[in-house]
């Protein structure tokens, strides 16, 4: 004669327990996937940074990483270059002597 065994008291709440765990744990990944989820694009906005140019002038700001201004000029037929790089900051440079070459801004 087969029959089945029913789970013991000590296996129920092992079980329940188990369950419990798995339930905590799944609740917490997903909060936590959901705080990531919010806190990416918000950050995304902070460390979009900015970039502006025109002629003699270069400005770039980046909160979270480097930014670069550069300008460059035409002077006795030599390229002439001005350039700045800092990190977690912004920064510009400007050159208004010689004929425009060209303005940079970059972020990374």
């Amino acid at each position: 004669m087969t029959g089945t065994l029913a789970p013991t008291a000590k296996q129920k709440s092992l079980r329940r327990l188990g369950t419990a765990v798995l339930t905590g744990a799944l609740a917490l990944t997903g909060l936590t996937a959901a705080q990531v989820a919010t806190a990416a694009p918000s950050e995304a906005r902070v460390c979009a940074g900015k970039l502006d140019r025109s002629a003699g002038y270069a400005y770039a700001k980046n909160m979270c990483g480097w930014a670069r201004a550069e300008v460059g000029r035409v002077i006795g037929g030599k390229q002439r270059i001005v350039r700045a790089d800092v990190r977690n900051k912004a920064v510009s440079v400007r050159w208004t002597q010689g004929a425009r070459s060209y303005e940079r801004a970059m972020i990374w």
